[in-house]
């Protein structure tokens, strides 16, 4: 577990120094190029963001509106890791809440008392929305302070991939009009084919083309970066050939201006408190929205920066962070950001790894906003409008995809009652996801938050009926049916603890995934299987963690195993679907139990060191049959034995045969089965090197119960019913020590059945 980056109360002014230094230093060279990187990124889509925000107010308020968002970015980059935020994490203004934000003001130009177009209406409306984004940073705070971090974890993924494509249907109906050339805040009932711009069109296309599949040579160049400067040289070049009158508007002209001080210069409609209070209770739902959202996407950003710095983040120390930074910006005019995925990334691939990247970040944005609005006013808005494009489409999840393609799949095809329950389930998620994003576009994302909580109760209250772990048992409580030798099962017993098996029942869906994650963390084992031969159903949100699971127990030197999920059933071929397999490979899916428990078993006795590994060949002179005879005796137990070599799948006896023989095993693994349904078997014990089997049948005299199979090409040793009888007659104490000693080996094997059926009844 890391060490937390907080700082204790009674730490020596020595120590905070040396925490401070590991937390800032170290990095400044990559942390400096990583946040360079991250303004490269973010600068482009600030651009939308701002016009997104105060679009509402009209074309003369874009500039401020990119102000705002360039404020919120430089004073959150700059107090976000000051306050203990999550290193590596890179914040920015976030579509969804500049959308929240727009609807705000579209609410709030509906009251009587913001006239449109009166003199003190639009610095009203921005101190509201300055407010409401304070109040936002204060709820987030409220959530991290109430650890209420890991229960945002219960919105289930469907509600969330619904609110990202309902916020990318939304901007890209915001971007339809730039695309065209065409005025973004004339009315649709207003515009027709002839006020088009056909060369904006054909900005646009370029643009598109070099952010979604541009030449090799530019690839490396981030595609923001290379949509705005090729499409922007496109825009001028065409006007100078062909002339402006084709082309559509560029940005509003952009200059720095705090907006605090462009407050304090003109005369606002809320002279006092009392008036700001009375549109309170317009503001809290928007705030609540903010904080969910932003909460959301600062927890998913701080997983993702786990995965990729190797470390573990503090759920209430980021939120507090969050927040904290969110009111600091809000109350110095800035507007509410959260932590991005893709600022992230540009951050980590550049070098950055303390949050002094974060600093870095808020230095590049200031000099941006200090020395290049002017310059980045002349950029079409038909550009910009391609940078939404990208964005929007980047939103929709591959999961979602994965969720079409297996629902296109499963149309036409003959299920069984649990390919029908699984393929109930999976429509119920698309339908889920499609109304949350319904919601979005027609009702607002207030509404849409609202459904998908509610939706959210209603599964889990359904779903969530009984823990989805059942019994846990350990290695040394529950073994595989393959019987060892005596030396190898005294290790197993010591050792045993290192596995865990969990027997998994019910849904595993989004309110029963994070108890078992839970469960498989609390766990000191090193190999985890999770038996699936109860579990109905796997949501999306299931096969993220154990997506997770997987690749933080394989960091860890622990591994993740799947029982009883075959390729072909319903929940296997969700797995598959959804990319499991890339996590967690092929090897570690076991057809049942037993064969994930033996699997475990064998690394961990090849873990003993020096030649004894699990399948090591045994001869006579160390096996238990041979226990107490001298050399003489030995070489005449050795006569009376005759040795086979059996090719993998060849019967040694057959059910019914005569209990003629013993076998000991010298070298491979036979298993005892007995005959199932159509050509199937069911095995019911394996015996690998140096262990016996068939002494019942000869001891009793009567015939075989079961089959015996060779597993593999196997060496055997076997004494008939005839070589013993002469043994008796001819050599009457080799004969009574080889009876003592098959008698000590059942003994052997009914003290161990008995202890594992003891330990495994404590645990029920």
């Amino acid at each position: 577990m890391p060490q937390s980056d907080v700082l204790p109360a009674a730490a020596s002014p020595h120590s905070r120094l040396a925490r401070l230094r590991r937390r800032f230093g170290g990095h400044l060279r990559g942390d400096c190029l990583g946040g360079m990187q991250a303004v490269l990124g973010g600068v482009p889509v600030e651009l939308n963001y701002g016009l997104i925000t105060l679009a509402p107010m009209g074309v003369t308020y874009g500039s401020l509106g990119i102000m705002l968002a360039f404020m919120g970015c430089i004073l959150a980059g700059l107090f976000g890791p000051l306050l203990g935020g999550t290193r590596g994490v890179i914040s920015g203004s976030r579509p969804g809440i500049a959308i929240i934000l727009a609807h705000l003001i579209e609410t709030l130009l509906r009251h009587p008392d913001f006239p449109l177009g009166a003199p003190g209406t639009a610095p009203a409306i921005l101190l509201l929305l300055l407010s409401c984004c304070a109040l936002a940073g204060l709820l987030q705070m409220a959530i991290g302070a109430a650890g209420l971090g890991r229960a945002i974890r219960y919105l289930p993924y469907p509600v969330l991939s619904g609110l990202m494509c309902g916020i990318a249907l939304l901007m890209l109906l915001s971007a339809l009009k730039p695309l065209f050339g065409l005025d973004r805040h004339a009315a649709w009932a207003a515009l027709g084919w002839a006020d088009v711009r056909w060369l904006s069109v054909v900005v646009a296309g370029a643009s598109l083309y070099l952010s979604f599949a541009p030449p090799r040579f530019l690839r490396p160049i981030p595609p923001p970066i290379l949509a705005l400067t090729g499409g922007t040289a496109l825009y001028y070049a065409l006007g100078l050939a062909a002339g402006s009158e084709w082309l559509g508007p560029t940005l509003p002209a952009l200059s720095f201006q705090w907006p605090g001080q462009w407050l304090s210069a003109r005369e606002t409609l809320l002279p006092d408190a009392r008036q700001w209070l009375a549109h309170l209770p317009t503001l809290l739902p928007f705030a609540a929205t903010i904080a969910v959202l932003a909460s959301l996407e600062a927890m998913l950003c701080a997983v993702s920066a786990d995965q990729l710095l190797h470390s573990r983040h503090d759920s209430r120390r980021e939120l507090l962070a969050q927040g904290g930074a969110n009111l600091g910006a809000a109350l110095l005019g800035g507007t509410t950001t959260a932590g991005t995925a893709a600022r992230l990334l540009a951050n980590v691939r550049g070098g950055g790894r303390t949050p002094t990247a974060s600093l870095f970040y808020a230095l590049g944005m200031a000099v941006v906003v200090l020395l290049g609005l002017p310059w980045l006013s002349r950029v079409p808005e038909a550009v910009t409008a391609v940078l939404l494009v990208a964005i929007a489409v980047g939103m929709v999840d591959d999961w979602l995809r994965r969720l079409l393609r297996q629902l296109i799949g499963g149309l036409g095809r003959g299920v069984s009652p649990a390919e029908a329950a699984q393929h109930r389930q999976l429509l119920a998620q698309g339908g889920l996801a499609a109304g949350v994003a319904l919601t979005a576009v027609f009702l607002g994302l207030l509404w849409a938050v609202g459904v998908g909580v509610l939706a959210a109760m209603v599964l889990f209250v359904r779903n969530n009926s009984r823990p989805v772990v059942g019994r846990i048992s350990s290695g040394s409580q529950r073994h595989s049916l393959r019987v060892r030798s005596a030396a190898d099962m005294h290790w197993l017993e010591t050792y045993g603890r290192q596995i865990a098996l969990m027997e998994l029942q019910g849904s595993l869906f989004f309110g029963t995934a994070d108890r078992m994650q839970q469960a498989v963390e609390q766990s000191s084992a090193r190999w985890v299987i999770l038996d699936f031969s109860g579990v109905k159903e796997v949501d999306a949100t299931g096969v993220r963690c154990l997506q997770q699971l997987a690749s933080r127990l394989e960091r860890q030197g622990c591994h993740l195993l799947l029982a009883r999920v075959p390729p072909e059933s319903a929940v296997g071929r969700n797995l598959l679907g959804f990319g499991l397999a890339l996590s967690l490979p092929r090897q570690y899916w076991f057809a049942d139990a037993d064969s994930a428990l033996e699997f475990c078993e064998n690394l961990l006795l090849d873990e003993r060191g020096g030649a004894a590994t699990h399948d090591a060949p045994v001869s006579l002179d160390d096996c238990l049959l041979a226990r107490g005879l001298s050399v003489t005796e030995l070489r005449l137990l050795e006569s009376c034995m005759a040795c086979h070599t059996l090719a993998q799948g060849s019967e040694v006896f057959a059910q019914g045969d005569a209990g003629d023989a013993l076998y000991l095993v010298s070298r491979g693994t036979v298993s005892i089965r007995l005959p199932g349904q159509g050509s199937h078997s069911h095995r019911i014990a394996a015996f690998g090197p140096g262990v016996i089997f068939g002494e019942m049948s000869l001891l009793e005299g009567k015939p075989r119960s079961a089959t015996a199979v060779a597993d593999e090409d196997v060496e055997l040793w076997s004494l008939s019913r005839d070589r013993l009888d002469w043994l008796q007659d001819n050599h009457p104490g080799v004969a009574a020590r080889l009876v003592r000693n098959l008698s000590l080996d059942l003994a052997d094997r009914l003290r161990l059945t008995t202890a594992a059926l003891g330990e495994a009844q404590a645990t029920l």
